[in-house]
């Protein structure tokens, strides 16, 4: 593809965030360095039950994360999505459980991959 060779040396990027300090000065900077070295990206914020947002702020986070990556210089057509992943107890609603994160992810994994 023309558009993956202009663009870099991976087809897919994951950039994993804390929901403790989203989209921190170095997630940002982060995410600019991966505009220049992958063609796609998909966000997982990461966060405890215990110190994550009410459920009702979920949404929110998601629309965060999007908006700071669209701003960040990554297209509507570069963005693969945003998960929210809690490392243990249940699934809250909106969220991803353990399997749906193995699916959140595993299609990024047939290509090369920048982590």
């Amino acid at each position: 593809m023309q558009l993956e060779q202009a663009l870099g040396y991976c087809e897919k990027g994951v950039l994993v965030l804390t929901m403790a300090q989203l989209m921190d000065a170095m997630d940002r900077n982060l995410a600019c360095a991966l505009a220049s070295l992958a063609v796609t990206i998909r966000a997982l914020v990461v966060g405890i039950p215990e110190l994550g947002p009410r459920d009702g702020d979920l949404q929110e986070v998601l629309t965060y994360v999007d908006g700071k990556l669209a701003y960040l210089g990554w297209s509507d057509e570069r963005r693969l999505g945003t998960g929210i992943w809690f490392l243990r107890g249940d699934a809250r609603p909106g969220t991803l459980t353990n399997t749906e994160l193995g699916s959140f992810i595993t299609p990024l994994l047939t290509s090369p991959i920048c982590l």
